[in-house]
């Protein structure tokens, strides 16, 4: 248990997996240190390696890196992948980018992935590099309805169709 005193038990915090290793190593320090400010346990896992979330598991963060080159090992983790699906479906917040994105498509270069997303990832014969300024359409757990926010885009997938009927951002 967490205690808030010294000799006190307090609620139990959220538990917050964040994904770790090769495939997601483009995770900003300040996520871990964001999270853990504002109340939840962060639970490093490593998803070439693990088949299950960490116990507890409430929230997903995914950063990135190149997914076309773990895709037949993201693909193969089925375990890992329903459980993903399942968390998402449930309506915990999921936060992704980059392979993260990429991994909760149904499917990425014919390879099944989490399926949480109704889209298709495929790699391009080039890179797309620079940054984009968007415009939140809707509060999330990232930002507020309205909000503006710069990324830094750097990848060789295209997620189709780009988005749902209810896009995230305004590009």
């Amino acid at each position: 248990k967490v205690t808030s005193k010294p000799g006190r038990a307090g609620p139990p915090r959220p538990v917050i997996a964040l994904a770790r290793g090769p495939t997601f190593s483009y995770s900003y320090p300040e996520t871990a240190e964001l999270l853990t400010a504002a109340g939840a346990e962060v639970a490093p896992f490593a998803p070439l390696r693990e088949e299950t979330l960490p116990e507890g598991t409430r929230g997903l963060v995914f950063g990135g890196a190149f997914p076309e080159l773990y895709a037949d090992e993201l693909s193969a983790n089925e375990r890992l992948c329903r459980a993903v699906s399942d968390l998402a479906i449930a309506g915990a917040p999921v936060v992704a980018e980059s392979t993260g994105l990429v991994w909760l498509v149904k499917e990425c270069d014919g390879r099944p992935m989490c399926g949480v997303l109704n889209a298709s990832a495929a790699t391009t014969g080039s890179p797309v590099l620079g940054y984009r300024e968007s415009v939140a359409r809707a509060s999330s757990p990232l930002v507020p309805l309205g909000a503006t926010v710069t990324g830094h885009k750097s990848h060789r997938m295209v997620v189709t169709p780009r988005s749902g009927d209810n896009a995230a951002w305004q590009w």
